[in-house]
Parts: structure tokens; sequence; C-alpha cells
């Protein structure tokens, strides 16, 4: 039998109940403790009007986790509209990058150079200037160099993305490069 991870934290789990509100927690607390398969049915239950945009990110990243990539391609497009509808597209840019990179895994090349490229709009009709997602997408041309043999030049992007990581305590972009 399958072993769900331990919590990272000490936040318990909320009790059983047929409430949007507990479903919803429910779903929280599994992706707090790693339980992926868990926390994608609770988040998929919840109500779409009541997923705050990072409970689509929490959504997005169960399913991705569970094989479910149409689900999770759906969850981060979905996060990507409820970011900017909130009105920050450094988070939508963001979010359309991880939708970009699952769509890449699945050899969905045009998808995800279409959404690499609705990131980069995104930040760059916004203005926002350095932020994760500017870190995040220079990854792609990060692979293709390393890929392409400059190793160089490869080094000089992760040492950037590296760095925007740092800067805005992004663990994720930070490991990455």
């Amino acid at each position: 039998a399958q072993r769900d991870w331990q919590p990272l934290s000490d936040r318990p789990v909320a009790a059983e109940t047929g409430s949007v509100e507990s479903a919803l927690e429910r779903g929280r607390g599994h992706y707090r403790a790693g339980r992926w398969a868990l926390g994608y049915e609770s988040l998929e239950s919840t109500p779409l009007d009541r997923r705050a945009p990072e409970d689509w990110e929490r959504l997005a990243v169960c399913a991705y986790l569970t094989g479910r990539d149409e689900q999770s391609a759906a969850a981060w497009e979905a996060a990507c509209s409820a970011h900017l509808r909130a009105g920050d597209p450094a988070e939508g840019a963001r979010c359309a990058f991880w939708l970009a990179f699952g769509l890449l895994m699945c050899g969905e090349a045009a998808r995800a150079n279409g959404w690499f490229s609705r990131s980069r709009s995104l930040l760059e009709e916004s203005g926002v200037g350095e932020c994760p997602a500017s870190g995040y997408l220079l990854i792609p041309p990060m692979l293709e160099a390393l890929g392409s043999g400059d190793a160089a030049g490869a080094r000089d992007m992760a040492v950037q993305v590296v760095g925007i990581g740092s800067r805005h305590r992004d663990t994720d972009l930070r490991v990455l490069g």
C-alpha cells in the first residue's frame, strides 16, 4: 500500500464534513501534506467560484503529480485567469509559464510555445519588471543553450535564474536554476 507523505506542518487536516469550506480546507491540508490524490479530489469537488487563485494552483499541481495532465493544464489556465482578474499579472505570467512547461513535458511543443509567449506578453504589457515569472522564462533558453552545447551561456542564465529566485524567495525557481 502506498503511504502518504508525512505532514510538513503541524496544522491538522480539517475534519471530514460535506461543507464547501471543509472540502476546500481538506484540499489545502492534503496539498500541504503531499497527499496529491486526496488533494485533487477535495479541491476538484469545491465549487469553481469558491477557489482562490492559489487553490487553482494547488489543484494544478495535484493533478500533474497524479498523472492528470489535461486537468493540470486546465487548472493552470484557470489559475492564470484568476490572478489576472485579481489584478496580478506577474502571478498570471508565472502560472502561464507552469502551464507551458507542463505542456512541453507532455510533448505539446506548439501549445507550450503559445503559453510561453503569453507569459512573456503579460509581463511586457504590465511593465512589472523583475519577478519570479521573468526568471522562469529564462529556463527554456537556458535548457536550449545547454542542449546545443553552450555550457557557458547556460551557466550564465542559470546564475540569473538563481539570483531572481533568491531575491524573490522562490525556492522552485532557485532549484531549477
